[in-house]
């Protein structure tokens, strides 16, 4: 929320320590508090993309990580955040996105 609801210039010399919190939180063994930090890092992306370009590698790692979680709303979550990305980083999120997707979706069905 600090990231979003704060003017963007007193948040942007800190995003990338916040954006480093949210990764350790991306990776907590409570469901909860890895679908929180799912949203928020989505929500950073789109508001801050020069600023975590460089975690990007990172976060796509987790992010379709996550796309196979047993939770359901993690899941969704999940696909939000990746759509955040796609509105940030247009055809380059696409080019990154879609291969995972096109490999995950049919094993669905097993």
């Amino acid at each position: 929320e600090l990231m979003i609801k704060v003017e963007p210039d007193a948040v942007r010399p800190h995003v990338q320590q916040l954006l480093a919190a949210l990764l350790l939180a991306f990776k907590d063994a409570s469901w909860p508090v890895r679908d929180a930090a799912c949203v928020a890092t989505g929500r950073c992306v789109g508001a801050f993309k020069e600023e975590t370009a460089a975690m990007l590698d990172d976060l796509y790692k987790l992010w379709f990580a996550h796309l196979w979680d047993n939770i359901p709303s993690l899941r969704e979550d999940t696909a939000v955040a990746l759509g955040n990305v796609v509105r940030s980083y247009g055809q380059d999120a696409l080019d990154r996105i879609l291969p995972e997707l096109e490999a995950m979706l049919p094993l669905a069905k097993q």
